[in-house]
């Protein structure tokens, strides 16, 4: 190899590396300026999704965070008139598409008071429909009657109807349903 085609070689490698360093950092500059507004707008969509699967409660849903079985899990505090009168937590399960995340509102007494879609990659137009208030609102009023009891859809003998042509997705709901409404039951005292 001559002499000019090695220089050239080392010039590309050169230039290249300039560009990636470059670029790198203006990456990382702009996360780092944005970071705080995302981590905002995120946090303010899940107060949006509280306040739709509690009932009314006054002022801002208190937030408290519980180590249960080594993990944090966050709970959010409905309270009326200074008493709790729900919580909400969050859950998941894989679905169709891959993990499927869920927001769940519970009363004192256990029993489901809304339900909300966080995040999903469920098929559009199928899957997604999981986040409608015609499949969500069969889960209101449901609860666990044991602990062997579980939220079903019909096809599994249970009484939520599946979204045509997602089962797989519904299955994965009532199961990130019956999930959370197991970890309150079991950790009331802690999350109270």
């Amino acid at each position: 190899m001559s002499q000019r085609k090695k220089d050239s070689i080392v010039k590309m490698i050169f230039v290249l590396t300039l560009i990636c360093f470059l670029a790198g950092l203006s990456l990382s500059y702009t996360y780092n300026k944005t970071r705080d507004k995302i981590l905002d707008a995120e946090f303010e969509a899940k107060l949006k999704s509280v306040k739709k699967v509690l009932p009314p409660f006054d002022g801002d849903a208190g937030v408290k965070k519980v180590i249960i079985e080594g993990e944090e899990k966050t709970f959010y505090l409905g309270r009326k008139q200074g008493s709790i009168i729900g919580v909400a937590t969050a859950s998941s399960h894989l679905g169709y598409g891959g993990t499927l995340s869920i927001l769940v509102g519970i009363d004192l007494e256990g029993i489901i008071t809304g339900v909300a879609l966080l995040e999903h990659q469920e098929t559009p137009g199928l899957g997604a429909k999981a986040g409608g208030e015609a499949f969500l609102g069969q889960f209101k009023g449901k609860y666990l009657s044991d602990s062997d009891d579980k939220i079903m859809v019909k096809k599994d003998g249970g009484d939520i109807d599946s979204i045509t042509s997602a089962t797989i997705t519904s299955r994965s709901v009532a199961e990130a349903a019956t999930k959370a409404l197991r970890l309150f039951m079991q950790h009331k005292k802690e999350v109270l």
